[in-house]
């Protein structure tokens, strides 16, 4: 609460200005008052929820980066491709596409493994020649 101009006395309510006078006259709409309140309820941390969203896909993304590490823009292409494959033939059915859909999954699964068996070794290459008795070699 605090002087106004002329000596009236306001007081604030949620960033509002009342003046005493007027509330005490029934002048102060609290219907829209109470509207406003509600909508800023509402929105009330949306900032915050806002920035954890990006801090946990970004987390994801590290994480995934970390685990991945085999994951190359070869793989991301043809798991891409076979995303649009599986939804067309979600969509339109057909033998066709499910033959496709699944020499799709077939070409995937093989990139996969050899990108894993290529990081492997060498990351044991890195390791100092200590995958000898892990390969085989």
């Amino acid at each position: 609460m605090g002087s106004g101009f002329g000596g009236r006395r306001k007081m604030r309510v949620c960033r509002w200005r009342v003046e005493k006078e007027e509330e005490k006259k029934g002048r102060v709409d609290w219907e829209r008052f109470k509207a406003e309140l509600k909508i800023i309820e509402k929105w009330k941390g949306w900032e915050e929820r806002v920035e954890k969203q990006r801090n946990r896909e970004e987390l994801e993304k590290v994480i995934e980066e970390k685990n991945k590490k085999w994951w190359n823009e070869e793989i991301e292409e043809e798991y891409r491709k076979g995303k649009e494959r599986l939804k067309e033939w979600r969509t339109k059915g057909g033998k066709e596409r499910e033959k496709e859909v699944r020499r799709g999954k077939r070409e995937l699964g093989k990139k996969i493994k050899t990108a894993k068996g290529d990081h492997w070794e060498r990351f044991l290459g890195e390791m100092g020649g200590l995958g000898a008795e892990f390969t085989g070699n």
